[in-house]
């Protein structure tokens, strides 16, 4: 049996057609640092790397299938909703200035809707765009409103209007729809989860209560790893899209406040 670390190649997805099993957009979780790897001194074919812990994985929610309904979606909105931040983190949730794009993030109640929209979403369109927070708050909340008002999940239109000429598709969808496509690209098979330190994050399908968060040196995204029972052996899960650290904030820290890197040996 190959490592869990070792790239399955010949993976095939069931269910959910469309879904290509990968996240799309590229960020910069561990903001620039190169990949960390150290020896290992029994020769196994465990891979030495080192990174941040961010936190252990407390809550997830359940894995959404196909057919999607108003209510399925209504439950992960909640869930996302109701994470209450850890006051200690402040930098997680709005109200503060992003000293990577010189803006002010929302707060209060914006923000906990604003987080919950690029978690949701896995911070892009479908496309592979990136999502700016505004951009990603309105396409939320007029999803949200959709699924209040008619008690279903927001369709896209046609691209042929009976009136008009054929005209592109993100200026004849509504924000709705528009979000809708977004999330049913990133949230089928994949779980929402809260962290013991008050992180919202979108991780693999089988993510559950103990699973670790964590920065690899190297890796574009965090990872969700699971503890096995010899202590610092990990198996690796797959990437994870998790608020608030998705472009080296949590490593900017980790440097700022003079930690050690922490070891993983993932087996």
């Amino acid at each position: 049996m190959w490592p869990s670390w070792v790239p399955v190649l010949d993976h095939k997805l069931t269910g959910c057609s469309h879904h290509n099993g990968r996240l799309t957009f590229e960020f910069d979780s561990s903001n620039g640092v190169p990949t960390g790897l150290y020896s290992c001194t029994d020769k196994s074919n465990t891979l030495n790397a080192s990174g941040v812990l961010i936190s252990k994985v407390v809550d997830v929610t359940p894995t959404l299938i196909e057919p999607y309904t108003a209510n399925a979606f209504g439950t992960v909105l909640a869930f996302a909703e109701g994470l209450t931040p850890d006051p200690r983190r402040k930098g997680d949730l709005g109200g503060r200035r992003d000293t990577t794009t010189d803006s002010v993030l929302p707060s209060g109640w914006q923000g906990i809707e604003t987080r919950a929209a690029l978690v949701l979403s896995a911070g892009a369109h479908c496309k592979g765009e990136r999502f700016a927070d505004q951009e990603a708050l309105r396409g939320y909340q007029s999803f949200k409103k959709d699924l209040h008002i008619n008690d279903a999940v927001p369709r896209p239109r046609s691209l042929f209007e009976s009136d008009f000429e054929v005209v592109e598709m993100d200026v004849v969808e509504n924000f709705a729809a528009r979000y809708c496509r977004a999330i049913c690209h990133a949230l089928p098979y994949r779980a929402v989860f809260h962290t013991k330190d008050g992180h919202l994050g979108l991780g693999p399908k089988f993510t559950q209560p103990g699973d670790v968060v964590a920065i690899l040196y190297g890796c574009k995204w965090p990872v969700v790893m699971r503890p096995l029972p010899t202590p610092g052996e990990y198996k690796f899960l797959e990437c994870a899209y998790v608020y608030g650290i998705m472009d080296g904030e949590a490593v900017r820290r980790h440097i700022r406040i003079g930690r050690q890197d922490d070891r993983f040996r993932i087996v």
